[in-house]
């Protein structure tokens, strides 16, 4: 039986892939909730093709390389696409006659920093062998999930101050600035793998998925901005063994 469903794990990569495709058709028709609610159900495919192979046992390199790919075109691509959409939309509603936006479309080219980081971070992940229980900077799916909130924040006025913030072109800029060096950063950070359910091997984990629950029960979507943060600084200041990426 387990034979006829080889298929099964490409399939869901594959999957990712068109949610991802998807993504970035809404964000240049400029609907980027609708955009950003693509590359939150492209994840749940992320997750479970891995799973999917191990329990079929089909692991092999056709399926890494499709993996990276889907990952670039959904956590990476389409990311950069709805903050250049965003930075465009910002510069329509405000004047900025200064240096910095005297070519304002050369400036929105700055969001496709995040494609080209997002690239660097797959490939470097690719072929470094110690990250298995720990990343060396923000995976992509995570990054793509402080983006994919902005257009829901920015339309959520139970976030104090955010959402006008977000149409100032200069905060956009730093946006983009964080989210290109985070990828490629090299920060170690807690790898949501669980070689057991204990609460004490695991407890930094479990205060990862608590907090990001309660995140996203307050915010809905926006929620996964500060999800996203918590996951950070937990990394950072929780004790270094439990982050190692060894």
């Amino acid at each position: 039986m387990q034979k006829y469903f080889k298929w099964l794990p490409h399939a869901l990569t594959l999957s990712n892939l068109l949610m991802g495709c998807i993504a970035i058709r809404y964000a240049l028709q400029d609907n980027l909730a609708d955009a950003s609610l693509f590359i939150l159900a492209a994840m749940p495919f992320d997750f479970f093709d891995g799973l999917a192979a191990r329990a079929l046992k089909v692991s092999g390199q056709l399926g890494k390389q499709l993996d990276t790919l889907a990952d670039m075109v959904t956590f990476g691509v389409a990311p950069a696409m709805i903050l250049y959409m965003m930075s465009s939309d910002s510069q329509a509603h405000t004047h900025y006659d200064n240096w910095l936006w005297g070519n304002p479309e050369y400036v929105q080219y700055l969001a496709y920093s995040i494609a080209i980081a997002s690239a660097w971070r797959l490939a470097v992940f690719n072929i470094d062998e110690e990250q298995t229980y720990g990343f060396k900077g923000l995976p992509t799916p995570a990054n793509a999930m402080i983006i994919a909130a902005l257009p829901w924040i920015a339309q959520d006025y139970d976030f104090p101050w955010l959402p006008q913030q977000l149409q100032n072109p200069y905060i956009l800029v730093i946006i983009m600035a964080l989210c290109t060096w985070l990828p490629v950063s090299g920060i170690k950070l807690i790898a949501l793998k669980f070689k057991n359910f204990s609460i004490a091997d695991n407890l930094d984990k479990y205060i990862i998925i608590l907090v990001g629950g309660i995140s996203l029960a307050l915010f809905g979507f926006g929620g996964m901005l500060p999800t996203v943060l918590i996951y950070i600084l937990v990394s950072v200041f929780w004790p270094k063994k439990s982050v190692s990426v060894s």
